[in-house]
């Protein structure tokens, strides 16, 4: 007759005494089941850092729902699973907190057009940690299609300060789908003030903080709008920003800030 390995575990273990039973119990333990241990823990994809002007979309017509829109502008920042995307060509910009698991996330976005709510959607995806972030859009409008997101290069050196202060310097973008330029200038401890112009934002007076993350080539971003012409828009906002030499002869010329106040207003745009 045969005997199973459990079998045999069993008559080794009543012929020997009890001390030597529990000394070998650990060596013995998988005569019951023949496993080893659990499975690894996932390691989720870091995908931390700005991903630059490069970026692509291709979605649909917000009037239509059918017509392919591409964008070839698309810029992303992310921190904290937390996921900002913005095209200043279409006026869109995109936010939302993503659930990593290993190199997939998935995310439920609010999608904004030239400073206003303009619906929402989720996305699925996968992060090439280092290199790109690729999505798939699940709604309508823009809201429907896909993307992808190149890890900018300058993802170093560290955020400073020093970088974006530049004593008695005026940054100046158009935002919230104005003609004219917001404008911001900043004191030595991060903090900065403007006025926006015309859009969703006319008439807005904006203080904030700019806040280095460390170990990255990031910024979080707090402010709140006040006196705007909208009503609604003066309220408090949050985001990120970095900066980028778009200008090889000036390092760190330009300034990308997105930030939104979480589900009716964002405002962004490249200062200089």
């Amino acid at each position: 007759m045969t005997l199973t390995k459990k079998e045999i575990c069993v008559k080794i273990m009543k012929r020997i005494p009890l001390f030597t039973t529990i000394c070998l119990f650990a060596a013995l333990i998988g005569c019951g089941g023949g496993g080893g241990g659990g499975a690894p823990a996932v390691v989720n994809a870091d995908s931390t850092g700005y991903y630059d002007i490069t970026g692509t979309a291709s979605v649909k017509d917000d009037t239509t729902n059918t017509n392919p829109v591409s964008i070839t502008d698309l810029q992303g920042l992310v921190y904290n699973d937390h996921l900002y995307m913005f095209s200043q060509a279409s006026g869109l910009t995109y936010d939302g907190p993503m659930s990593v698991n290993g190199t997939g996330f998935t995310a439920n976005i609010t999608i904004y057009l030239k400073g206003g709510k303009l619906t929402a959607a989720t996305i699925s995806g996968t992060i090439n940690a280092g290199k790109s972030i690729v999505g798939t859009l699940t709604g309508i409008g823009s809201g429907n299609g896909s993307f992808t997101l190149s890890y900018a290069a300058n993802n170093r050196p560290d955020a400073a300060l020093a970088t974006i202060q530049r004593s008695g310097y005026v940054w100046n973008a158009p935002i919230g789908g104005s003609i004219l330029t917001f404008n911001l200038s900043f004191n030595s401890s991060g903090g900065f003030s403007g006025v926006g112009t015309k859009g969703a934002f006319s008439s807005c007076t904006i203080v904030g903080t700019f806040v280095p993350i460390n170990n990255t080539h990031l910024y979080t971003v707090t402010a709140t709008m006040t006196n705007c012409l909208d009503a609604t828009a003066s309220t408090n906002y949050s985001g990120l920003a970095t900066t980028w030499t778009q200008n090889v002869v000036t390092p760190d010329d330009t300034l990308v800030m997105v930030s939104t106040d979480n589900g009716a207003h964002s405002m962004d745009g490249d200062f200089q």
